[in-house]
């Protein structure tokens, strides 16, 4: 499984059920990457993003009965069992919220993370810091980007 998030320089990844910005560029490669995929997500990241064309999206949710263009897993187990019968040939994109990352990151081999060299305010949930995490190493960042007033970075982590 791969975990793909924009995080600030807190690790901070959302305000209200919301992303904390938007970048067209970064918007863009998350598309190109995840395109063909399965993106795993908890239900308020899919109220805040809907189904995106072009990948399969598997909501986790003990509540949710059903969602038009979306599979449904109602335990973790149910969500591996999901991508055993139906996604074993695709590859698997955790997306978030953090709930759902802290629950599976165990399962996650590697990690692009959207690292905005900023400290958002407001912010009300915040994901693991991978750079503390002994279980992950950074091993490639990218050059650095800038958007409006905004610096950033691809970084790839992968599992020790």
């Amino acid at each position: 499984m791969i975990l793909v998030m924009a995080v600030d320089a807190k690790w901070a990844i959302g305000y209200k059920g919301d992303m904390l910005t938007r970048i067209p560029e970064d918007l863009k490669h998350f598309k190109e990457m995840t395109m063909g995929g399965v993106l795993v997500m908890g239900r308020k990241t899919f109220d805040a993003t809907g189904a995106l064309p072009g990948r399969e999206t598997i909501i986790v949710s003990r509540s949710l009965k059903e969602m038009e263009g979306a599979h449904i897993a109602h335990s973790l187990d149910d969500l591996r069992e999901m991508i055993k019968e139906k996604f074993s040939d695709k590859k698997i994109f955790l997306v978030g919220g953090a709930s759902l990352i802290d629950q599976l990151i165990d399962k996650v081999d590697e990690a692009e993370i959207t690292f905005i060299k900023k400290d958002f305010e407001p912010y009300d949930t915040v994901m693991r810091n991978l750079d503390k995490d002994e279980a992950f190493e950074l091993v490639q960042t990218s050059e650095e980007y800038s958007y409006q007033d905004m610096k950033f970075e691809y970084r790839r982590y992968k599992r020790k």
